[in-house]
């Protein structure tokens, strides 16, 4: 039926997206960065506790009941013709990424976005990037990681651009609302829905503190100085996306389907 890209910025909600489709629909959206050894984890324990099959003449895709997916770090072995592939089979396939969105789209490609305010999120990446190496925050505002992934700006610059059936939801929005992110995502992909199951941030933060780091939204704690430079270099885009202010509060508006 298609291909549903779960795409967002770093930091800005796709650990909390991925959470809710596993929760209300037993939906497995994978990781295309993941590294050799953590794939052979994720096999591990996917298959012990979980049950999934890979398919044994094609072992980047894997079975769970009447689902399927793709086994983590599948990145380069997404081709165009094998996008073409999926996007035309009858099951559905659901995808993490932080990407910038592809040159064009195909019938039977999505995306679902969760958007964040600039401050809390670049923030958020440059305390998870003091794991390896020191990123400042107003350094990824506009560089990204400085090689692969794309800064804040150029990001959302380039999906507020992309031509594909798209819905975006607010980090903030959902802090607050839980249950109603659930229902906008049942409602755009026709998922069955009885009632929404939601975890809380700081449950979250307590079963894995490196994805969900402090279970806060509006976490900014660098200098004022700081974050002046990351506004001003993020406020048309931001102010695109619904934020109006420097203080991380909630879009004046919920951010309108792509």
């Amino acid at each position: 039926m298609m291909i549903v890209y779960v795409a967002t910025w770093p930091r800005c909600g796709n650990s909390v997206l991925r959470d809710l489709f596993w929760l209300n629909w037993g939906i497995t959206v994978t990781d295309p960065y993941m590294p050799a050894a953590g794939q052979e984890t994720w096999q591990r324990i996917m298959t012990g506790k979980h049950g999934i099959v890979i398919d044994q003449d094609e072992p980047q895709i894997f079975r769970l009941g009447q689902k399927v997916g793709l086994v983590p770090g599948w990145l380069s072995w997404l081709t165009e013709e094998r996008r073409r592939e999926l996007a035309g089979q009858p099951v559905t396939y659901y995808l993490k990424t932080h990407e910038p969105p592809y040159a064009s789209y195909l019938p039977g490609e999505t995306v679902v976005q969760m958007i964040r305010h600039p401050l809390p999120a670049c923030w958020s990446w440059h305390c998870l990037s003091k794991q390896d190496k020191e990123l400042a925050p107003e350094f990824v505002a506009t560089r990204g990681n400085g090689t692969t992934l794309p800064g804040y700006v150029e990001f959302h610059e380039r999906w507020l651009e992309a031509r594909v059936p798209l819905i975006r939801v607010a980090y903030e929005h959902h802090f607050r609302h839980p249950e109603a992110t659930v229902r906008t995502l049942a409602a755009y992909l026709r998922l069955e829905l009885q009632t929404p199951k939601v975890t809380s941030f700081n449950t979250m933060n307590t079963m894995n503190p490196v994805r969900y780091r402090a279970g806060k939204v509006a976490g900014w704690q660098g200098t004022d100085e700081q974050a002046a430079a990351i506004w001003e270099a993020c406020a048309p885009v931001a102010g695109r996306l619904g934020y109006r202010s420097m203080t991380p509060e909630p879009p004046v508006r919920g951010p309108a389907p792509g």
